[in-house]
């Protein structure tokens, strides 16, 4: 496999647009827009050729036309500047990284400061953004690296170079794979057919069509003996023994040692404690133990949400869907169409084409009316289709935003664009008209300084319209020590205070509260206005990477009350951060759990569905695996025809 400059730009693209909408939203508010660029530019391919990306100092990159000039845009000040670079490849500039910013002119790429400055000058076929200090180039075919000088550090021998992740970096030459350190020197030598970068001291790595695991200093960790083998998760690996279509799964531990026997047919990853298993054509659960708790007798069977799987009784044109809890006992007869998972409480089901919403006792609480249906989202809205017309029901069953609408993305914060009658608009969650449908498109590409940004077309033009509110909107704060972030609507003067507590009578408090716990970190966290501690408009998100030494899955949050109650915030793990809603601040602690099952499952981005009129039902399960086989296959670094493999980080 190769990783070319599109594949990287996708990916990104995909990650920033995953990145930046918010996963709570409080009360709606008036938002105002602002023409930033009237209609004017022509674009071919405007989602691919009009991307925007985050600077370190908050600023947005903005190409032009393909294949002429770009220009930077500072979204603080308003100013429009650093015009005169083409976009790399004709079609996209990267994000700035470490102050810098890859650009092209005459065909050969070099590197901008955030003034717009040529500060390396444009001389290399190829560049990667900077790292740790260093950056990838090439010249001739030949791969090393430069420092922020554009002094060359290690030399250009390289056919294949990424970026250095824990002091080292991978790069080959005539196919074989190795890691050199920023010294130049080889580290670990050159000998393997496939590699992926070092995460956690440890590499994956392939020779002679077996993949075992080596650590930082070269040493085999797992023996190369498996066919495949995926990236350690919570200290388990999945790895398979023989072909695609034969071969059997199961998990190992980090010492090698067989957890789950490689003896399934098909094996998911774990969640609520509980995995998914095919066995001789059937479906059950098996747990971290490798026991099977849920007997294989299922035609198929869904991941566990809120305690309860979706499970197939027969095939998948006239089967039959119920549920089961973590006990294997059927709960909620087999006897709908479709049928999704449970989120907050609600699952959508489907009876001879109709969909409604059903409740963990099986009661039928919004009746199967709509011809279309999808999982109630953050802000407590499903969106629904009757009679090829869409918009929102609330959990009440009632209309929150008329049936009237062609077609709709879905809620970037509280605004939603909205299709009708071959014109664009957007509207907000109380299904007020913001931004009138005058438009033939529009696109969502970024928010930033309390402002959504989205290009719009009219008359076949593109330009740029900001929406929402000066003082007030959705807005996210980072503490830099703790990488605690808070999302939602609170003054855009505010500002976000994490303090550590490690002693004193909240210590203590905290201590006595949670004596399950085998260990926490307490912090005393507030936003601030004036220097003044102040209260979020409803409900944020509160996200916090999981602290190193610390089993995110084992994890859970607390608010610590003043009484020396706990209030279990109910926590999801996503992307190694606990992310969960509050609408209040004080005493929080992170705190790791004597066993792996009392993060109760919490696990995932959030609700994510199929598009239910296609009869396909989805599990949350299938998102996770995905990601986790996109970035495996990611990291594994293949010669195909191209000098080098790019790597995103």
């Amino acid at each position: 496999m190769r990783i070319d400059k599109k594949t990287v730009a996708v990916f990104l693209a995909v990650i920033m647009m995953i990145t930046f909408i918010p996963t709570a939203v409080a009360a709606a508010v008036k938002q105002e827009v602002t023409t930033i660029l009237a209609p004017s530019l022509v674009f071919e391919d405007v989602y691919s050729g009009a991307s925007w990306y985050y600077t370190e100092e908050k600023t947005l990159v903005l190409p032009w036309k393909e294949g002429t000039s770009a220009l930077l845009y500072d979204s603080k000040t308003g100013e429009i500047f650093g015009d005169g670079y083409v976009p790399e490849y004709g079609y996209y500039i990267p994000p700035f990284s470490e102050g810098f910013v890859e650009v092209q002119k005459d065909g050969k790429f070099g590197f901008a400061n955030e003034t717009g400055e040529l500060i390396i000058p444009c001389e290399y076929d190829d560049v990667d953004n900077f790292f740790d200090g260093v950056a990838v180039v090439s010249k001739n075919g030949k791969y090393g690296f430069i420092n922020t000088h554009g002094q060359l550090v290690i030399p250009l021998e390289y056919d294949e170079a990424a970026y250095f992740s824990e002091e080292l970096a991978l790069v080959a030459k005539g196919g074989k794979y190795g890691f050199i350190n920023k010294a130049g020197q080889t580290v670990i030598p050159l000998e393997y057919d496939a590699a992926s970068y070092i995460y956690d001291g440890l590499a994956v790595v392939e020779k002679d069509g077996k993949t075992g695991v080596i650590n930082k200093a070269g040493q085999i960790v797992i023996p190369l003996e498996y066919d495949v083998l995926y990236n350690f998760d919570d200290g388990l690996a999945l790895v398979r023994l023989g072909d695609y279509e034969t071969g059997k799964w199961g998990f190992i531990d980090i010492s090698n040692q067989i957890v789950v026997p490689i003896e399934y047919d098909y094996l998911g990853y774990f969640f609520d404690g509980l995995a998914t298993a095919q066995k001789d054509g059937k479906h059950g659960f098996i747990d971290k133990a490798g026991q099977v708790v849920i007997p294989f007798e299922y035609d198929y069977a869904n991941d566990f949400s809120e305690g309860f799987a979706s499970i197939l009784s027969g095939d998948w044109e006239t089967g039959k869907w119920g549920f089961i809890n973590k006990t294997g006992q059927m709960v909620i007869p087999a006897e709908y169409d479709h049928a999704g998972y449970f989120y907050d409480g609600l699952a959508m089901v489907e009876k001879d084409g109709k969909w409604g919403f059903i409740n963990t006792s099986g009661q039928l609480v919004i009746p199967m009316e709509y011809d279309y249906a999808d999982t109630f989202s953050y802000n407590e809205l499903a969106k629904v289709g009757k009679d090829g017309k869409l918009g929102f029901i609330n959990k009440a069953g009632e209309i929150a935003i008329p049936l009237e609408y062609d077609y709709m993305y879905d809620f970037i914060g509280d605004l939603l664009v909205v299709y009708k009658g071959g014109k664009s608009g957007i509207i907000n969650a109380e299904g007020e008209i913001i931004v009138p449908l005058d438009y033939q498109d529009i696109l969502y590409v970024g928010s930033e300084n309390n402002n959504n940004y989205y290009w719009v077309k009219q008359n076949d033009l593109w330009g740029i319209i900001a929406v929402g509110d000066p003082m007030f909107g959705i807005s996210t704060l980072t503490d830099p020590d703790t990488g605690i972030t808070v999302t939602g609507n609170f003054d855009s003067t505010a500002t976000l205070q994490v303090t550590p507590v490690t002693s004193g009578a909240d210590f203590t408090l905290a201590e006595t509260a949670l004596k399950d716990a085998e260990k926490f970190i307490l912090y005393n966290i507030a936003l601030l206005k004036d220097g003044a501690e102040i209260q979020p408009d409803g409900k944020v998100t509160v996200s916090m990477p999981v602290p190193e030494g610390y089993d995110g899955a084992r994890c859970k949050f607390y608010r610590i009350n003043e009484d020396g109650s706990v209030a279990d915030m109910n926590a999801k793990l996503a992307d190694g951060k606990l992310v969960f809603e509050t609408d209040h601040f004080s005493l929080y602690a992170i705190a790791q759990m004597k066993d792996a099952s009392s993060n109760g499952g919490a696990v995932g981005t959030g609700p994510v569905t199929n598009n239910p009129k296609t009869g396909d039902t989805f599990w949350p399960a299938s998102v996770c695996v995905l990601v986790l086989l996109l970035v495996s296959v990611a990291a594994m670094t293949f010669i195909a025809g191209k000098k080098k493999s790019k790597i995103s980080r």
